[in-house]
């Protein structure tokens, strides 16, 4: 009985492990760049290991992108503080195809963040005039850290910001295939911290003695990192 019981605690401990391990790309900016990002139509800066995009006009979307085109369903998570302005908005990108200089140049989707409303949207070349797929009135407060969870899966993706499930879509056949990104439109500031990339589902099952099945899942919702805080203007930032 001892040995079965060390025998599953052993087995446990490797697939958690093997979990936790799943990372397919990070980027926390601690090195002060941006190395391996290919940045398009904005300003970009690191400041004090954040990553800073600011749209230089309207109609300018300020958009990097990083990753590998082949990545299918994954979950992005990052820490993002959205600076106040006229129209404060930024956009994580999945499934980036294609991408190009130019207003919506390119074949990609985007949840999209106002600070009150978020949205999933289809880009395709669109000039300014990105498909609507589902939106949400939600208020988010800008100069402020918050974390978001954005899950792919096959058609589906799920949005979590601080914790809580927002927005959800079925419907992405489009793409099945892609990058991730940031953006900022229409003269915004953002800025961006710890993104981990990581496949979809997380998901390890394990066969042990006896028959016994084990299914780890990451939790969802995660909120943001604690102690995680910084006060942001939109020239620069600082600790507290």
């Amino acid at each position: 009985m001892v040995i079965r019981v060390f025998i599953i605690w052993m087995c446990l401990g490797s697939a958690v492990a093997c979990a936790n391990a799943a990372v397919i790309f990070q980027d926390d900016f601690n090195d002060g760049d941006a190395a391996g990002w290919s940045e398009y139509d904005g300003t970009f800066s690191v400041v004090s290991g954040t990553y800073r995009i600011q749209s230089t006009a309207f109609a300018n979307d300020a958009r990097s992108v990083v990753g590998d085109a082949a990545w299918a369903d994954y979950t992005i998570d990052l820490d993002f503080n959205l600076a106040s302005s006229a129209t404060p908005q930024t956009c994580v990108l999945f499934r980036v195809e294609q991408i190009a200089s130019g207003v919506d140049a390119g074949r990609y989707y985007q949840f999209l963040i106002k600070d009150y409303k978020v949205a999933f949207s289809l880009i395709n070349y669109s000039g300014g005039n990105a498909t609507n797929l589902k939106s949400v009135l939600y208020p988010v407060a800008t100069d402020t850290w918050h974390h978001v969870e954005l899950a792919v899966e096959g058609a589906t993706a799920t949005a979590y910001l601080d914790g809580v499930p927002v927005l959800d879509y079925d419907g992405f056949t489009h793409y099945p295939t892609g990058r991730i990104g940031l953006k900022t439109i229409n003269r915004s500031t953002a800025f961006f911290d710890n993104i981990v990339v990581t496949p979809e589902p997380a998901t390890v099952s394990l066969l042990a003695l006896g028959g016994l099945a084990v299914l780890w899942r990451r939790r969802r919702g995660r909120p943001l990192t604690p102690g995680h805080r910084r006060t942001v203007t939109p020239n620069q930032i600082s600790y507290q």
